[in-house]
């Protein structure tokens, strides 16, 4: 759980970092000199975020796993397991939609790209959530 809030404080001093750079400013007042700096803080911010919103679940998954027994212990181990790991592709792939790497932090570089992975991760950790939750 500790180390979950670091993740999520990492995260928070990221974005905090971004309106350094103009993150939140209106369109015509960002400082398109900072967009490759943006590009890799929000990455940066956007993978921290996913470890700590998949720790914290995670953590929940224990605490359900320890107060339950035999069939339903098996399928919380599973569910953490699936969660884990798509979210864990989910946030690698973030890194590595773009060949060569550099890309990802190189805007000019960049073409617009829509992460459908990520959508599909979060619809894996909603229907794990509502199957714990059961």
């Amino acid at each position: 759980m500790t180390v979950r809030q670091v993740v999520l404080v990492s995260s928070s001093s990221v974005v905090s970092y971004t309106t350094t750079l103009g993150y939140g400013r209106h369109t015509w007042d960002f400082p398109i000199d900072n967009l490759s700096k943006f590009s890799l803080a929000v990455t940066v911010a956007g993978t921290l975020t996913l470890t700590a919103a998949v720790w914290s679940k995670t953590s929940f998954a224990f605490t359900i796993w320890r107060l339950s027994e035999g069939g339903t212990r098996r399928l919380v181990v599973g569910l953490m397991l699936s969660m884990n790991i798509a979210m864990g592709i989910s946030a690698l792939l973030t890194w590595v939609q773009c060949t060569p790497l550099a890309k990802a932090c190189m805007f000019e570089a960049r073409p617009v790209i829509y992460n459908l992975r990520s959508f599909w991760g979060a619809g894996v950790i909603s229907l794990a959530d509502s199957r714990v939750s059961n």
